[in-house]
This record gives C-alpha cells, structure tokens and sequence, in this order.
C-alpha cells in the first residue's frame, strides 16, 4: 500500500513537472516574441531621435547665424549711435553706473 501512494505521488509530481516545464517553455516562447517587439521599438525609437538630431543641428546652425549677424548689425547700429551722440552715451553709461553702486552698496 505505501508503496502505491509513493508511486501515485511520484506519478502526479512527474505530471506537475511536466505542466511546469511547458508553462515555462510557453514564458520563454512569449518573452522572445517581446524581447524582438521591444528591439524592434527601440530601434526605431534610436533611429527617429537620429533624424531629429540632425533636422535641430541644422536648424540650431541657421538659427545661430542669424543670431550672429543680427548681433553684428546692433554692434554697428550701436556704434554709430555712439559716434553721432558720444555726450549722450557718457550720460547713459553714468546714470547705469550709479544704479548698479546703488544697488550693490546696500550688501
């Protein structure tokens, strides 16, 4: 009798095993399939941050030369300005000098 509940036994852990052991190849087979589904994602993902990379460093290019040649156009218009009211200039610079000590002198 102890012997057939040990074989019963060993017969349904055998069984257990088995449906365990094809659960498990199942996971596995599924994993797979989402492991290629989440290359795929990122590669793709990788591939349209390359091409948004380089549309922003053109554009950053352009953006920057315009940026430079507005500010080399304000230096001349700037400068011109100085030229033609120099006592206007010293007056500017002198009331912005007492502002920034006026300022800083209460620290």
């Amino acid at each position: 009798m102890a012997t057939m509940v040990r074989d019963k036994l060993l017969e349904q852990a055998a069984e257990s095993i088995d449906a365990l052991a094809e659960k498990a190849k199942d996971a596995l087979y599924n994993a797979s399939g989402t492991a290629d589904n989440a290359r795929r994602s990122i590669n793709g993902a990788r591939d349209t941050a390359w091409r948004f990379a380089g549309r922003a460093r053109e554009q950053a290019g352009d953006v920057a030369d315009r940026v430079y040649r507005r500010g080399q156009e304000t230096a001349q218009q700037l400068g011109r300005s100085l030229e033609k009211q120099p006592i206007m200039a010293l007056v500017i610079v002198g009331i912005a000098g007492l502002l920034v000590g006026y300022t800083l002198r209460g620290r």
